[in-house]
Parts: structure tokens; sequence; C-alpha cells
């Protein structure tokens, strides 16, 4: 939510900038916004590089998170590993992640 109000703010600053017909001020905003973006994409990585390693120490609440993230970039054989992982150890959201994703696969239980 936070990075789309910036990229409002950054973008109307860009408009009263162009509509002041002034090139410098919409560049330096339009250089701005890229920061920002490359900022929380660094972020991004850095938190899921610490939720990992907690997952690979065992963490349970990191590995759901983890297999959230995969699943989420469409990765479902490397989300159900960890869903597996994470229901071993008695994570009910897991353990209905396993059944989907090997419902989906036609795989059996």
């Amino acid at each position: 939510m936070f990075k789309y109000f910036i990229a409002v703010i950054i973008s109307a600053a860009a408009l009263i900038a162009f509509s002041q017909n002034n090139p410098i001020k919409i560049f330096l905003s339009y250089q701005e916004y890229k920061k920002r973006i490359e900022a929380e994409k660094e972020n991004a990585l850095k938190n899921y590089q610490a939720e990992m390693e907690k997952a690979q120490q065992g963490d349970t609440t990191a590995q759901y998170n983890v297999a959230m993230k995969l699943q989420n970039d469409h990765k479902p054989d490397e989300a159900k590993s960890w869903f597996i992982k994470a229901a071993e150890q008695g994570n009910a959201e897991s353990m209905v992640n396993v059944a989907i994703i090997s419902y989906r696969k036609g795989d059996k239980l």
C-alpha cells in the first residue's frame, strides 16, 4: 500500500513539474521514483533471505511464508516441499496447501 502512495506522490510531483514545463524536475521525479522502487526490491530480497534462513532452521511460520512466496511466484513444486516441512510440524494451513497443490497436480496424498 505504501509503495502505491509513494508512486502517487511522485506522479503528482511529475505532473506539477510537467505543467510548469520544467523537464529537469520531471527527470528528477522519475529518478526518485526509480530509486524508491529499487530500494523496495532490495528490502523485499533481504526480507526473503532472512525468512529463508529461519525456514531452514525449522521455524514453522517462516517455512509457511517461504512456501507462500514460492507459490505466488508460480513455483508449486518448491512451495509444496516447504509446505510439507511446515505441515510435518503441525501447521494446519500448510497441510491444506499441500492437499491443494497435490490435487491440482493429480498427485495422491
